[in-house]
């Protein structure tokens, strides 16, 4: 856990440089419950979508979400 922090933390850093420039793109699957996935009315929500978002919104840097359908492994 410490090591995602970090590396969590050294991204951000690298990101906040540049974030005036340009958005930072987050691709993710939609369909990965119950961390991220598409609601009832159709926006994303979930644990993952939530957290980018406020993260982002706190250290103004704009924030481009794509989501991509059924990717991952097929059971």
């Amino acid at each position: 856990m410490k090591k995602f922090v970090f590396l969590l933390s050294i991204l951000l850093i690298i990101l906040k440089t540049d974030a005036e420039e340009r958005p930072f793109i987050w691709v993710d699957n939609e369909n990965y419950c119950p961390a991220i996935y598409r609601g009832k009315d159709g926006k994303p929500a979930g644990i993952f979508n939530e957290i980018m978002t406020e993260l982002f919104k706190r250290l103004h840097i704009p924030l481009k979400k794509m989501y991509i359908h059924g990717i991952g492994l097929k059971s």
